[in-house]
């Protein structure tokens, strides 16, 4: 009995670790799974809509209106985005913070301190709303979502492990499944405490995956890529590059290491959007291919 525990307990564990560890892209979802993905994430972005707006200041009227929705439309109208097909939408809400954020189902917001940075610059603005979009076409937040409960379920199976091991240990014929048992229980507690930053870095991945679409899409919509590496010097120049610990625990990679990242990605962006090439294989953080499937 406890051996078909154990074996039980252990094939979960096996299905958690290649979950987590696998490094090959998923297979492309099925046109059923995609269509629920999509309503479940447009009625998420609905939901977070409604409160943002019920709990802020909406702008709207002004020349940076104006640049916001030109660029918007344009930005959206991209294949990829497109594609989607999200009911999206844009608002400029009003605040002294210089930030942008997208809810699951493409609703954008900017937050109107960003206005002092993108002034009326068609391409500043394509580059912080072609980040932000991208976002929402790559599925990040369901991403996350998964990525958080397959490690949640992975470390109580673990414990579970754990658990076991003093029993087992007093069945002589099991003395080896008891000593795995004792190890997945201190992995268990390891990874109680890794757990947060092994979630940061889903997101700083997603923050680079971010950077690299956004670049993608904003020169398919016609506008200079270069201006995506601008505005992150611009970043630097106002504010300052961040410190190596707040890198470590922070969502987003370091400013430097974006800049260099998209300068290093730029000659094949401008191929791909002067239809050079066919796929986009390149990834902000400079490691390795990036999948196209939305099930990450």
């Amino acid at each position: 009995m406890h051996a078909r525990m154990l074996n039980s307990l252990l094939s979960a564990v096996l299905i958690a670790t290649v979950v987590l560890t696998a490094t090959t892209p998923a297979p492309a979802k099925s046109a059923k799974a995609l269509a629920k993905q999509t309503a479940h994430e447009i009625e998420a972005g609905e939901q977070a809509k409604a409160q943002i707006l019920g709990q802020n200041q909406e702008i709207q009227g002004t020349p940076f209106n104006t640049v916001m929705n030109r660029v918007f439309e344009k930005l959206v109208a991209v294949p990829e985005v497109a594609s989607r097909q999200f009911p999206y939408e844009i608002h400029l809400i009003q605040s002294d913070e210089a930030n942008a954020f997208c809810t699951p189902g493409g609703k954008v917001f900017v937050l109107s301190g960003f206005t002092s940075i993108l002034r009326e610059d068609d391409n500043l603005w394509a580059a912080v709303l072609g980040h932000e979009i991208a976002h929402a076409v790559r599925s990040h937040v369901t991403s996350q979502e998964k990525q958080a409960k397959g490690l949640s379920t992975f470390t109580k199976v673990l414990g579970s492990l754990g658990n076991l091991a003093p029993g087992l240990s007093r069945a002589g014929d099991l003395d080896k499944y008891a000593k795995a048992a004792d190890v997945a229980g201190k992995v268990s507690l390891g990874m109680g405490v890794l757990n947060p930053f092994l979630m940061r870095k889903f997101s700083r991945n997603d923050e680079a995956d971010a950077d690299a679409q956004g670049m993608l899409y904003m020169a398919k919509a016609g506008y200079d890529p270069a201006a995506a590496v601008r505005f992150h010097k611009e970043l630097v120049e106002r504010f300052g590059d961040s410190k190596a610990f707040t890198t470590f625990v922070s969502t987003h990679p370091r400013e430097s290491v974006r800049i260099a990242a998209l300068e290093k990605l730029m000659p094949q962006v401008r191929a791909q959007a002067d239809g050079s090439t066919s796929s986009f294989v390149g990834a902000a953080d400079g490691k390795g291919a990036m999948e196209e499937s939305h099930d990450r």
